[in-house]
């Protein structure tokens, strides 16, 4: 375990090595790599053809035309090394000749091409095709050393046959410092050539000179592949080892489309892991639950002046359904435009709306967002169409200004013109119910009392921390906001920012089984703690270890909390090496988190069968997440989303798929 271990780590450091290791490199190419987000080593081998060139590009001297962008395969003639006439920039100029005529070649400030490419080398080399006085030309081209030239341009045809058998082999094969794949008693030639983006002073040539560089190098040897191989195995993948080969030195173009086939699989595979460890904080998150009436709902229903469609029926009853349940909701409506979407948010709407925290208490909240100020103020006419003769006050707030229905000026019935302080006031006192805004409600000075549902219009308009800045931000409960206490709102913003959804968490967890794993179990808490703070460092997160926190009682200091670690002064971790961590640990760290500014702790034991790790939140209730049901007066409820489009792009597809709501 620990061998595998030292494997791990130094495969790591080999790819996270800075590109310089490589080769000496220059300022101006340090300065272009930096322009295309290359800076260590797993970056370079990351960064993936644009497209590759074949024999099947492969044009004649006798043919060509000045703007042709070609690739000749021939032989280095009349090689010379020598200065410019103007500015005397070091310069290679030669021709290279194929069975049909000759072209000549020339290198501005590359010297090294005559002596790398002397006179009689078999090269292939790819350009643009230029003109001047003296006649057609090639500037700049990318050159390649090759052991011997094709005979004809189907030859890759007439060997398709043995390179699908060789293809198999690749893995175990070297590839030498030109590019060609080598083995004993045969020399085969690279047909395929990859087309990297470019940036100044970075030509598509030389990355592909600095991949096989560290590929020589071996830094693919040691590589660990994420994906487990019974699901390579089952879906006909390659290996990370194989895909990468694959796609920076393949032999014809199956090899290219399996690469990419499991580049494209691994990148959704990270997004389906993403969206579940989502989905399962979301499970443990509590939301307002909504009940309505089926006599309520047609009253509603029957001050429209139209009949609702079976689909129209079949969505509000689906989305009321969800909204019973305590855990937040997250569904994507789709219709085409005039299909009905507003119609049954405002029904949605209203059964949210009807709920309060207390028989006599505020009504619960709704936030309506829209991607322009002009669908924000057609939607906000139509709610109130909707809402009219009601005791429910409707909120705009966008960009230009802010609206409330009703006005009292105008005896209930109008529409006034208020300060956006204002609206602010009323949206955290809860006496607004209804919002509907553009991006202004993603401002953090936003906050609502009791924001139970989030409905978002045109969601692909949106992005998807844009989306988060919304559905991630809690309420502020009616005990903080009686209290007037901005630090249990900064509190509570702090947990769910930092407990329900960021990765920090998973982050802890997955250096506590990579502990377990390494060391097994039984150690002293202090080779637990020792090793927690190696894996810490490594992963470059902010902790304080053993910070004395003073115990207040009257604003007294009466004695101090010594936790084993502070993580980015947000999450206390506590370590345990005992049989099973029963109540009695659960309630002592609690009660040092109610005397505390901190929210979330984490007891970690390593002394049972197995890495137990339990969490503990406190927050105003002074109650624990863990099997407890929070009371909705001082509970931080996650709102319920809908969101809604009428474009079925495919990014819209793949949210629907993959659950991104």
């Amino acid at each position: 375990m620990i061998t595998e271990s030292k494997k791990l780590k130094a495969q790591g450091s080999q790819l996270t090595a800075h590109i310089g290791s490589l080769s000496r490199i220059s300022p101006d190419h340090i300065m272009g790599l930096t322009r295309l987000r290359i800076s260590t080593i797993k970056d370079l081998l990351y960064h993936f053809p644009i497209r590759y060139s074949d024999i099947n590009e492969e044009a004649h001297v006798a043919h060509i035309e000045k703007g042709a962008a070609i690739t000749l395969y021939g032989i280095m003639e009349k090689v010379t090394v020598k200065r410019s006439f103007k500015g005397h920039v070091p310069m290679t100029e030669a021709r290279v000749a194929d069975t049909t005529g000759v072209i000549r070649c020339i290198w501005f400030n590359q010297a090294y091409i005559g002596k790398m490419y002397p006179e009689g080398t078999k090269v292939k080399i790819a350009g643009t095709v230029l003109e001047d006085s003296r006649g057609l030309f090639l500037s700049n081209p990318s050159i390649e050393r090759l052991a011997e030239l094709p005979e004809h341009s189907d030859s890759l045809f007439a060997r398709s046959t043995d390179d699908a058998k060789d293809d198999t082999e690749l893995g175990s094969e070297t590839i030498s410092n030109t590019g060609s794949k080598k083995r004993e008693g045969n020399t085969d030639v690279s047909f395929l050539t990859p087309v990297y983006g470019e940036t100044k002073g970075v030509s598509s040539q030389y990355l592909y000179v600095l991949l096989k560089k560290a590929i020589t190098r071996g830094v693919l040897d040691t590589i660990h592949d994420p994906i487990p191989t019974h699901i390579l195995k089952m879906l006909h993948l390659p290996t990370l080892h194989d895909a990468l080969l694959y796609i920076h030195f393949p032999k014809n173009k199956s090899l290219t489309i399996a690469a990419r086939k499991r580049f494209a699989f691994e990148e959704i595979f990270y997004m389906q892991i993403q969206q579940y460890r989502e989905r399962v904080e979301a499970k443990h998150s509590l939301a307002y639950p909504i009940t309505s009436t089926q006599h309520e709902l047609d009253s509603f229903i029957a001050s429209f002046p139209f009949t609702p469609t079976d689909a129209q029926t079949s969505a509000i009853s689906s989305i009321l359904e969800d909204l019973k349940r305590s855990e937040p909701m997250g569904r994507l409506l789709e219709g085409d435009v005039g299909s009905g979407k507003t119609f049954v948010a405002a029904t949605v709407s209203h059964a949210v709306v009807s709920n309060r925290i207390t028989n006599n208490g505020p009504r619960l909240q709704i936030a309506y967002m829209a991607p322009t100020e002009i669908l924000a103020k057609q939607h906000f006419e139509s709610f109130i169409s909707y809402f009219k003769g009601t005791d429910i006050e409707i909120g705009l707030l966008t960009g230009s200004g802010c609206k409330k229905f009703p006005s009292k000026s105008s005896k209930g019935d109008g529409v006034t013109d208020i300060s956006r302080a204002q609206l602010l006031k009323w949206l955290a006192d809860g006496r607004v119910s209804i919002v509907i805004g553009t991006h202004a409600l993603i401002q953090k000075s936003v906050i609502f009392a009791n924001l139970a549902l989030i409905i978002i219009d045109e969601q692909h308009r949106f992005g998807v921390r844009q989306r988060a800045a919304l559905t991630r931000r809690p309420s502020q409960t009616l005990a903080d906001h009686a209290d007037d206490s901005t630090q249990n709102s900064q509190k509570n913003t702090d947990l769910a920012e930092s407990f329900l959804y960021k990765d920090l968490s998973y982050t802890l967890r997955g250096i506590c089984f990579d502990i377990k794993k390494t060391l097994g179990l039984g150690h002293k808490e202090l080779v637990y703690q020792n090793a927690f703070e190696i894996e810490l460092q490594k992963n470059t997160i902010n902790y304080t270890r053993e910070k004395q926190l003073p115990v207040m009682y009257d604003d007294k200091k009466i004695g101090v909390y010594q936790p084993d670690f502070i993580i980015d002064e947000k999450i206390i971790v506590e370590f345990k090496s005992i049989k099973y961590i029963g109540n009695i640990e659960r309630k002592q760290l609690s009660t040092y988190l109610q005397g505390s500014q901190y929210t979330l702790g984490f007891l970690v034991n390593f002394g049972g069968s197995d890495v137990d790790i339990e969490r503990v939140v406190y927050d105003s209730a002074r109650t624990s997440l863990r099997g407890q049901q929070k009371s909705a007066q001082s509970a931080n409820k996650l709102p319920h989303l809908l969101s809604m489009t009428a474009t079925p792009i495919p990014r819209t597809l793949a949210l629907t798929i993959f659950g991104d709501l």
